[in-house]
């Protein structure tokens, strides 16, 4: 019981990490580490099969999170970035489909909200490209409170 609580925790805590990093990235350079994404995803996939209960479906399911949120800015062509989804797929590798679909909603409307706010006192322009990955890490952090 004790050890399910530690992994558990340690995931949280792995996740938190990952996602403030992409965050960095994501403000800073306008670009997210496809590297770490690749590394995060096999260690995800590495802990669901050797120490959590998290099944291969459930796996699939979060990853196929990710790549819905990449299929839909390429058919949009205008909208979330593909560095968004790829980080929303390798998160849903290691937490699941149901809380990756959550974290992604809840992030998409909170980043609603406050670009209608910029807008309207006008400190972003319609077109402008803003970070995502920041609000998926605020909507993590809700999920975790």
């Amino acid at each position: 019981m004790q050890g399910g609580l530690v992994m558990e925790s340690f995931i949280k805590v792995f996740v938190l990490i990952y996602l403030a990093y992409q965050t960095y990235k994501d403000i800073r350079e306008k670009q997210v580490s496809l590297r770490s994404i690749i590394m995060f995803s096999l260690v995800g996939v590495v802990i669901n099969i050797s120490i959590t209960n998290i099944s291969l479906f459930d796996m699939i399911l979060g990853s196929a999170v990710g790549f819905g949120v990449i299929l839909i800015g390429k058919l949009m062509k205008d909208g979330i970035g593909t560095g968004d989804g790829a980080v929303l797929s390798s998160i849903g590798i290691l937490i699941g489909g149901k809380i990756c679909l959550l974290i992604f909603l809840i992030a998409i409307t909170i980043s609603a909200v406050i670009v209608i706010f910029l807008l309207v006192f006008k400190k972003v322009k319609m077109k402008q490209e803003l970070p995502f990955i920041p609000y998926i890490l605020f909507a993590y952090m809700l999920i975790l409170m």
